[in-house]
């Protein structure tokens, strides 16, 4: 049996080579790298507080799955680049990341804010500010 060499074949062939292979697609990198900044930072504040390092295992985790669902098959990238719309679960966890990583970010806002206060109170009581 002999094998056309047309290029309809080469074609075929072209992307039969691809078929079940997964490519790294950046789509969720920048939840990607907040979710690892700043599990990172809460994982060195969790050193002094069990709560914080509960936090940075949730975060991590979250960038685990980011991570996992980034390595795509290339007709899923070739149809999110052709119809420039992502499938449905992609949508979820692409805005799964993006509100996870704007939630760490209030969430250390806060911690830094209120930290912030008690610390002004406690030097204002200790200077006697109110007495």
């Amino acid at each position: 049996m002999e094998i056309f060499d047309d290029e309809h074949t080469r074609d075929r062939l072209e992307n039969a080579q691809y078929y079940g292979r997964k490519e790294w697609n950046d789509w969720n990198m920048p939840a990607i790298k907040s979710l690892a900044l700043y599990g990172t930072i809460f994982a060195m504040l969790g050193l002094a507080a069990n709560d914080l390092f509960v936090v940075a295992l949730i975060l991590y985790a979250i960038m685990g799955v980011l991570i996992y669902f980034s390595f795509r098959p290339y007709w899923q990238i070739n149809k999110s680049y052709i119809t420039g719309q992502m499938g449905t679960l992609e949508k979820i966890v692409n805005k799964v990341g993006e509100l996870s990583a704007k939630v760490a970010v209030l969430t250390l806002q806060i911690m830094i804010k209120t930290i912030g206060a008690m610390l002004k109170f406690a030097f204002d009581l200790a200077s006697g500010k109110w007495f």
